[in-house]
């Protein structure tokens, strides 16, 4: 979740400066949270059908990952996957 705080962190920065509208960083998170939720019954029907396919493509990412109370980075790997 340290990633998602630090985005928006960002995020509500933008957003306070461009709109003018004071949007605390918990509220975005909160936001994310509850949209995970919501989208969770979908990750497994999705993830059967992508991968029912007779050609499964796949992408690996690394990214940065910000290692909690040592302010250093180690590389995390997002994996997608597309029919």
């Amino acid at each position: 979740m340290v990633a998602s705080t630090t985005r928006c962190t960002k995020k509500s920065e933008v957003v306070s400066l461009a709109r003018r509208i004071d949007l605390d960083r918990s509220t975005l998170v909160d936001w994310v949270g509850q949209t995970a939720r919501l989208m969770r019954p979908l990750v497994e029907p999705v993830g059967t059908h992508v991968m029912s396919a007779d050609r499964v493509y796949a992408d690996d990412t690394a990214v940065p990952v910000l290692a909690p109370g040592r302010g250093l980075t180690h590389t995390g790997r997002l994996w997608r996957y597309a029919r």
